[in-house]
């Protein structure tokens, strides 16, 4: 759900981004920002996910093995 919201308001923010005066020049930078910031956030969670399943199975099983 939280991926459709998100999918849909960078969406309306490309698609109207034309429509912006000079003075919302700077509101347009700030919509990159929070973008940047939210895939940033998703990277980090994603990570620590996968490296405690790579610690915990890969890399110890070759550890044992070696």
């Amino acid at each position: 759900m939280l991926l459709k919201h998100c999918a849909t308001w960078l969406w309306c923010a490309l698609v109207l981004k034309g429509q912006h005066s000079v003075a919302e020049k700077g509101q347009g930078l700030m919509e990159y920002a929070l973008i940047l910031v939210l895939v940033a956030l998703i990277v980090l969670i994603v990570l620590a996910v996968v490296g405690i399943a790579v610690r915990d199975g890969l890399y110890e099983n070759i550890i044992e093995n070696i």
